[in-house]
């Protein structure tokens, strides 16, 4: 099962209309909790079974102990002090990027978990060629993210002074 949405959004092009983040969240904590993690690469293991498993495990810590910590502590807790105006002026297309970093995680993990069950490397590296191809289209809510970065420390700060998040 993947991420409430994600593959909707990858396959259709779009976000869903309707969403239902609590659920999303307990469907995210599940998974994560009953990961069971792909085979470590050896020193047999082929160059590109040990560059999928680098992917695998690098979208992991981004998922889990990036976005998901940012979520928890800062995310979260501003959407119960500022408006969501203010919270989207800081952290522009976080939920969209939060939820595509989920699907695409889990997915690589799909990918990564059964690589070599047909024995051959070339298409575990096609499935994740794939599987880029397919969420390249949604790394563009990066472009956002990146721009309001040059005003999130001075709101932020701003906040912390007890002024408003949009001064």
């Amino acid at each position: 099962a993947h991420f409430t949405g994600v593959s909707t959004m990858a396959t259709k092009q779009q976000r869903p209309k309707s969403r239902d983040p609590e659920k999303e969240e307990r469907e995210w904590s599940a998974f994560v909790a009953a990961i069971q993690s792909p085979p470590s690469p050896t020193k047999a293991s082929s160059k590109p079974y040990k560059i999928a498993f680098e992917l695998y495990t690098t979208e992991h810590t981004y998922c889990v102990k990036g976005l998901d910590a940012l979520h928890e502590q800062f995310y979260a807790p501003l959407l119960t002090v500022w408006s969501p105006e203010q919270v989207k002026a800081v952290f522009p297309s976080f939920p969209t990027m939060r939820a595509l970093h989920h699907g695409f995680f889990q997915e690589l993990h799909g990918v990564v978990a059964s690589w070599g069950a047909d024995g051959d490397d070339a298409a575990g590296a096609a499935r994740v060629g794939a599987l880029f191809a397919r969420y390249a289209p949604f790394f563009k809510s990066y472009r956002a993210f990146v721009v309001a970065a040059g005003t999130r420390d001075a709101r932020l700060a701003a906040a912390r002074r007890g002024g408003a998040a949009d001064e």
